[in-house]
């Protein structure tokens, strides 16, 4: 009788040992799944400046229409890179592209002799307000005032590109203050401005190379 006794309660007590021990050893984790980091998208609103969302360090600049600036071709000019434009062209090595900001088709610099010169295109739908409107608005960039529509025309000169697309061009270059070399040419339903202005003394420098660059545009 002892002797069952005994070998029972031997049978509970590793009974009780081996639930304690399983218990020690089975435990169930669960482990937070990953996120995956969002890509970079700049500020999710505007600059406290304005203008575009902020770019990772490093990131070229971008003008308002978030467009980069022309890249400089393999003779130290640059030619035209949006690829929307219906137009080509090759700008003096002097001159430096810039980013190009809202509506502008190409943008640049050049400066002579401390003076700073600011080139741009335009190309605008139809008539774009006719070659009278645009030459008026043009003197009044520099403080001239309106001309009838006659005397306009007559301050006007027709010329064509190398490959024979028609300009009108226009030399408000009076000798002192700001002046304007400007040139436009109308082409099927587009409009487009051509435009250099700065210092009078700086577009006497820089008029042939002006009219080098109206002369290098082309149809693409």
């Amino acid at each position: 009788m002892s002797s069952r006794r005994t070998s029972i309660l031997l049978i509970a007590a590793a009974g009780l040992v081996l639930g304690g021990c399983s218990k020690g050893r089975i435990k169930t984790y669960t482990i937070p799944k990953e996120k995956t980091p969002a890509p970079f998208m700049g500020q999710t609103g505007p600059n406290p400046d304005g203008g575009m969302p902020s770019m990772p360090p490093g990131h070229p600049a971008v003008g308002d229409s978030g467009q980069m600036g022309l890249p400089a071709d393999a003779t130290g000019g640059a030619t035209a890179s949006a690829a929307d434009n219906t137009l080509s062209w090759t700008v003096p090595a002097s001159w430096q592209p810039k980013a190009l900001g809202t509506m502008r088709r190409g943008s640049y610099s050049v400066s002579v002799a401390n003076q700073d010169g600011d080139i741009s295109v335009f190309e605008f739908p139809g008539a774009a307000g006719g070659l009278v409107d645009n030459v008026n608005r043009w003197r009044g960039q520099i403080g001239l005032t309106p001309l009838d529509p006659a005397k306009a025309e007559a301050e006007t000169v027709a010329m064509k590109t190398t490959s024979g697309l028609p300009f009108t061009f226009v030399d408000m270059n009076n000798g002192s203050g700001d002046g304007i070399l400007g040139a436009v040419l109308v082409r099927g339903d587009e409009s487009w401005f051509f435009k250099l202005k700065g210092p009078s003394s700086l577009l006497a420098k820089e008029k042939s190379a002006f009219v080098d660059f109206l002369k290098s545009v082309k149809a693409k």
